[in-house]
């Protein structure tokens, strides 16, 4: 399996994780099914990389739909003459 590495310092590693919390709304506490507030099991960290996962299936989904798209209407553009 292939790896994608990014090398950041820490401090841009704690303002990408701060700015993904922020932009997807991470909860620090969560509310179970009895109403009681616990905290979130999910790390900051661990959220931040399931949201960056997210976003890149995301886009890999959606430009293979496009390719798909203009195959198909490529496949059907003929010449129709309904004179």
């Amino acid at each position: 399996m292939a790896e994608i590495k990014f090398t950041l310092t820490t401090e841009n590693v704690n303002k990408l994780i701060s700015a993904l919390c922020a932009h997807y709304n991470y909860q620090a506490t969560i509310t179970d099914e009895l109403g009681k507030s616990l905290p979130n099991p999910e790390t900051r960290a661990a959220f931040s990389k399931r949201m960056i996962m997210s976003f890149m299936k995301d886009h890999v989904r959606a430009y293979a739909i496009e390719e798909a798209r203009a195959a198909a209407e490529a496949a059907a553009n003929t010449n129709i003459d309904i004179g």
